[in-house]
């Protein structure tokens, strides 16, 4: 059931249809997915921006949209997994949104171009397989209904998995920002998915980066690289690639077990977009059994600011969290790097054998400042966490 393109086909556009629902669009009549794209068929236009063009998926029995072996199609201005009304579930019954295939767009740069991927009972977005490359995600809502409210999916926001690789989430226009949100799981998840790139988005955070509040949060985590994850680029060091990490229950930021080459730079964690709002998570980056990454840079951009953090600034935790180099970032401050936004626990804490890795450095802007914290600001407990250096920083009231 559904609307199904098979065989090669090129195209094809499926425009202001009701794929999963009854004809009000406020009650399922399910169909396997709502939309099917496989064997090869490319270029098609799934909605569009004019009037009319929307189409409801939502009410189906596994996908809302399913992109399989299919490359260079466009999912642009569909409400995925409510009612016609765009603000009240009707989940799709694992994922909003599945692709498996290469060079794919799922939304745009303008608010019409906007897919709102919510309340689905699975993932929003769930990127899998070595397939699964060249695909770009921006300006969707993911978790937010149409009014920019919480409507969560069940599980992660966007979920890339087995070996998807060089995907690209968000992008540097204002348009081009993800907002991903009030979701049961991680807001992103990449589990042996390497190479991605995740730019300006807001992560736990509402439409405007300011004042959000717990509904907001992703139950998870905000960001999390696991398992071969390796190579992730979250932020670039300017102000339109900065990605904001909101309200979280867990960790705003992990780079977990197995991964390295991380590069994480001038993003804004617990500060919310103005660099001076309250967005509480528990620690705000945790490198776990994780080696090789960066935080933060040389550049004035590449200051990651992490401040109103509910535990740790920085947790460096386990024997092969090694050769990290964590530069040039304010903890505990405001992004003006005067006004306090305290940290609950140590600014930077190492735990587990965490050893050889470097704070600070000795050129002009490798120092990190970091203050205000309820604890200590770098703290090093016990014998196992050995060879650290710690250079050129700055430490204030903690």
């Amino acid at each position: 059931g559904g609307a199904t393109v098979v065989g090669g086909s090129t195209g094809n556009m499926i425009i202001g249809n009701y794929l999963g629902t009854n004809a009000a669009g406020t009650a399922a009549i399910p169909n396997f997915a709502g939309v099917y794209l496989y064997n090869n068929s490319s270029n098609t236009t799934v909605g569009g921006t004019a009037p009319g063009t929307r189409n409801i998926i939502a009410g189906n029995n596994v996908y809302g949209v399913w992109i399989a072996d299919a490359p260079s199609n466009t999912v642009i201005g569909n409400y995925i997994g409510t009612r016609v009304d765009g603000t009240t579930a009707l989940p799709n019954s694992t994922s909003g949104v599945r692709i498996e295939s290469a060079n794919n767009i799922i939304g745009g740069s303008s608010a019409a171009h906007r897919n709102i991927i919510s309340g689905n009972t699975g993932d929003g977005i769930r990127m899998i397989g070595s397939g699964c490359t060249g695909n770009t995600v921006l300006g969707n809502w993911i978790g937010l209904n149409s009014l920019g409210n919480a409507l969560g999916n069940g599980q992660q926001g966007m979920r890339i998995d087995v070996s998807a690789n060089g995907n690209t989430i968000g992008g540097s226009l204002v348009g081009a920002r993800n907002v991903i949100s009030a979701n049961g799981g991680h807001g992103i998840l990449l589990d042996n998915a390497p190479g991605h790139i995740i730019l300006n988005n807001h992560i736990g955070s509402n439409v405007a980066g300011v004042g959000a509040g717990a509904a907001e949060a992703n139950v998870a985590g905000g960001i999390t690289a696991q398992n071969g994850a390796n190579n992730t680029l979250i932020g670039d060091g300017t102000a339109a690639g900065r990605n904001v990490l909101g309200r979280s229950t867990n960790d705003a930021i992990v780079l977990g077990t197995g991964t390295s080459g991380a590069v994480v730079r001038g993003n804004y964690i617990g500060v919310g977009s103005t660099g001076c709002d309250v967005q509480v998570s528990l620690v705000g980056i945790r490198i776990t059994n994780s080696s090789n990454n960066t935080i933060g840079g040389i550049a004035p951009g590449d200051r990651n600011v992490i401040g109103g953090i509910t535990s740790h600034g920085i947790l460096l935790d386990g024997a092969t969290t090694t050769g990290n180099i964590v530069r040039n970032n304010s903890i505990g401050y405001c992004s003006d790097g005067i006004t306090a936004r305290g940290i609950g626990g140590d600014g930077i804490r190492f735990v587990n054998g965490a050893s050889n890795n470097s704070i600070g450095g000795t050129g002009a802007t490798d120092g990190n400042l970091i203050g205000n914290c309820n604890q200590t600001g770098i703290i090093v407990p016990g014998a196992t966490c050995q060879g650290n250096s710690f250079l050129g920083n700055s430490i204030y009231n903690s």
